[in-house]
């Protein structure tokens, strides 16, 4: 299972226009990391289809709450390895016997959680989630 974390260029700034505007900056940090779980989750479920034949696997991906530290917000997202979600690994990366494949790697799987595209994405609505606060003041 993988966490996102807020992290996209510029909000540190953003946070502290919020903060003279008087805006709930935990509430758009949360709304931000659950949609982009949202959006990963969608595409892992659209990933799995091929591999769906008890639905273990898919009833692993997490839905969980927002993780705070301090300042820090973070959100489990992914499959949840130790409630039926380990079949992701293996699918993910794929596995060898005696050295020769047995399963081949899904790399669609892997992207839809890990890929350049899915992180750039990930920024788009975090960033979007901030800004919709600004604008609207």
């Amino acid at each position: 299972m993988a966490k996102l974390k807020l992290d996209f260029s510029g909000l540190d700034k953003m946070i502290e226009d919020m903060h003279k505007m008087g805006a709930n900056v935990k509430e758009v940090a949360e709304s931000a990391l659950k949609k982009s779980r949202d959006y990963i989750n969608s595409n892992l479920e659209s990933a799995m289809t091929p591999h769906n034949r008890s639905g273990e696997t898919m009833k692993s991906l997490k839905d969980a709450p927002v993780e705070w530290s301090g300042t820090v917000a973070k959100i489990p997202v992914g499959f949840d390895i130790k409630n039926g979600g380990m079949a992701s690994i293996f699918l993910m990366y794929g596995t060898k016997v005696f050295g020769t494949p047995r399963v081949k790697k899904d790399t669609k799987l892997y992207s839809a959680i890990y890929g350049k595209k899915t992180k750039e994405k990930i920024k788009e609505i975090m960033s979007e989630e901030f800004r919709k606060v600004l604008k609207n003041g």
